[in-house]
């Protein structure tokens, strides 16, 4: 099994078209977001739309934490890594192949 972690601050149409790609992989994952502080409606959109699936976690932090403290965020909040073959980062401005 996959964990999939990403963090995202501020960039909403990013974010909505690296999801709608990684839904469409055609591989099962789970998934860890962590809204890093956004001010342009990208929480409440990942609320409204996204973290309600039963495969996703979200986490919300008021603050940008930056990078590291960010990653650091989501391995402390997520013990459950453990049981994944592989745990990956995906930045919201990734490109998958078609």
């Amino acid at each position: 099994m996959i964990c999939v972690f990403t963090m995202t601050r501020d960039r909403l149409p990013f974010t909505k078209r690296m999801l709608e790609q990684l839904k469409n992989c055609g591989v099962d994952y789970d998934h860890v977001i962590l809204d890093n502080g956004s001010t342009d409606g990208t929480k409440e959109w990942l609320k409204e739309h996204w973290i309600q699936k039963e495969d996703v976690e979200f986490i919300d932090s008021p603050v940008n934490l930056g990078l590291w403290k960010g990653i650091q965020t989501i391995l402390d909040k997520t013990k459950h890594f453990k049981g994944y073959d592989y745990v990956i980062k995906i930045d919201n401005d990734f490109e998958f192949p078609e």
